[in-house]
């Protein structure tokens, strides 16, 4: 099913958001990430090297750095 009205919807997202880009990642994919953090709030983004689509998986330890960075930011 197809979901409409997504990046009307994604202004309404109140809590921090953090983008994780794999640094190989495709152009196109960089670029939704980058409308998603201009259009709520609180959006951020940090790169993961040496991953492409899959950072979570491809640099774990790059991808919970930072991922712990931002959650220690947005908990005080």
């Amino acid at each position: 099913m197809p979901v409409t009205d997504t990046w009307q919807r994604a202004a309404g997202i109140g809590v921090p958001v953090l983008a994780l880009n794999g640094s190989l990642e495709s152009p196109d994919h960089l670029g939704m990430a980058e409308r998603l953090i201009r259009a709520v709030p609180e959006g951020r983004t940090a790169t993961v090297e040496r991953a492409a689509h899959y950072p979570g998986m491809e640099n774990p330890a790059a991808y919970n750095a930072h991922l712990r960075t931002f959650l220690e930011q947005v908990t005080g």
